[in-house]
């Protein structure tokens, strides 16, 4: 019995350490929030929506709008942040096509699990497609995104919502159980992807126990309300093997799939290119805007955070450190790491080390009381 115990403990520790590892390989490109670039060049604005972000950008001349609105899920494999990848992608996407850009900054993994997000994306699709025309509304996304986005098209068929005029899939994540044998032989020239770590993130984003069902696994959801699909996949990606699948299945249905295939070392100019070609085959016609009861503002008019000292105690408030805070569990690592990282990337570690804060110090941040450690 002691041994099963120990072995127990130290499967436990493994995949503890893997989720972590996992953040670490992705907090390097992580930029959650848009580069101030992005705001001086379009029209950038953030909103809440269920206690998350939603970010809109658009041309900042109303001449140059397209009148297209993308909705667009990021990847990440569940855990990962916005990359800085993904906000050059929106400004070259934005540039080329003119379309609106919709960004939800939906929960993730391991504190939130896939409930949490289609409590979020699902009723935004729901907004979304109740104010823009079909014939100008894109549902697009990559990895996880890709896999979200299409069983939120899924699901939106469901209850009978209107589809997107384009669903565009790039690199979709479509079944987290990773059992597909083909991925093994894939796996060797995949130098990006890793089954057994996406296989965890998997088990994380779905609780453990519903893997198989299509908000979790979209390969398994219904596909008769599904109308024009895209896919974009690479040759040498452990997600490929599933999209053949998807394929196949798709055409059982009678639902052609648009399929391009290409090697990993493909540029995403080639990609920005086939979007934009797409979307330029869609009627051009004035953006009827998204609005929402919450306050919009541009990040460049936004004060991040101040400091003030009440006695001993360092005192940290503003707009961006309150939404830190609802987003944070102060019981869990992982979410305490994210925490500290933002903090740093907000430039409110360096004000404080600035104003002489030391370690065993009180902090007031958003009105919750923790002690300093650097």
């Amino acid at each position: 019995m002691g041994f099963v115990n120990l072995m127990l403990i130290i499967l436990i520790l493994l995949i503890v350490l893997t989720m972590l590892a996992l953040v670490y390989l992705f907090t390097g490109n992580i930029q959650s929030r848009p580069p101030k670039s992005l705001s001086r060049n379009y029209n950038l604005k953030e909103y809440e929506y269920q206690h998350r972000q939603v970010f809109t950008i658009k041309p900042d001349e109303e001449e140059n709008r397209s009148g297209k609105v993308i909705m667009y899920l990021h990847g990440g494999s569940y855990v990962g942040e916005l990359y800085r990848e993904h906000w050059s992608f929106f400004r070259d996407l934005i540039k080329d096509t003119g379309a609106t850009i919709i960004v939800p900054d939906y929960p993730l993994t391991p504190q939130y699990k896939y409930t949490d997000v289609f409590g979020m994306v699902l009723p935004l699709y729901r907004e979304v497609t109740k104010k823009v025309k079909k014939e100008n509304f894109i549902l697009m996304g990559d990895s996880a995104g890709g896999g979200i986005a299409l069983a939120l098209a899924q699901e939106a068929g469901r209850e009978n919502l209107n589809q997107p005029n384009k669903l565009i899939l790039i690199s979709p994540w479509l079944d987290v159980t990773m059992k597909n044998p083909k991925i093994e032989i894939v796996q060797k020239n995949d130098k990006m992807l890793n089954k057994k770590v996406l296989t965890i993130a998997g088990v994380a984003y779905s609780g453990g126990k519903d893997m198989d069902k299509y908000l979790v696994s979209p390969i398994n959801g219904p596909l008769d309300k599904l109308e024009d699909v895209i896919i974009y996949t690479g040759t040498y990606d452990i997600l490929n093997p599933d999209v053949h699948i998807f394929e196949k299945l798709a055409k059982e249905k009678g639902l052609e799939i648009f399929k391009i295939s290409a090697a990993t070392n493909t540029g995403i100019k080639e990609l920005i290119i086939h979007v934009s070609q797409v979307l330029k085959t869609l009627p051009k016609e004035n953006l009827i805007e998204i609005s929402n009861e919450e306050k919009l503002y541009t990040l460049e008019d936004e004060e991040p955070f101040t400091i003030t000292m009440d006695g001993k105690t360092y005192v940290v408030n503003g707009p961006a450190v309150e939404k830190l805070m609802k987003r944070v569990n102060l019981n869990d690592n992982e979410s305490m790491y994210y925490f500290h990282k933002t903090l740093d990337e907000l430039g409110v570690s360096q004000r404080l080390k600035e104003m002489g804060i030391k370690d065993g110090d009180s902090v007031t941040i958003a009105g919750w009381e923790l002690e300093w450690e650097d």
